[in-house]
């Protein structure tokens, strides 16, 4: 192998680590986002199901209020 073709080599396994190296860290970051936007979406059914927790409860008492 000539030094000619060896820096090609290296030259394109450099480009290779770069670009991996670029698709690791979007990774990184699109896992980050999923994982945000999880835990909105867990707090919020939370929040749905307080609220209609609360809602039948209240429809209970009125009901039964209503009833006697």
């Amino acid at each position: 192998m000539d030094r000619t073709e060896l820096l090609a080599r290296v030259r394109s396994l450099l480009n290779l680590k770069h670009r991996t190296d670029e698709l690791e860290k979007a990774e990184s970051v699109l896992f980050s986002l999923a994982s945000s936007i999880e835990g909105k979406i867990l707090t919020r059914m939370v929040i749905v199901n307080a609220w209609q927790s609360i809602r039948f409860g209240w429809e209970s008492a009125s009901s039964f209020l209503r009833s006697n």
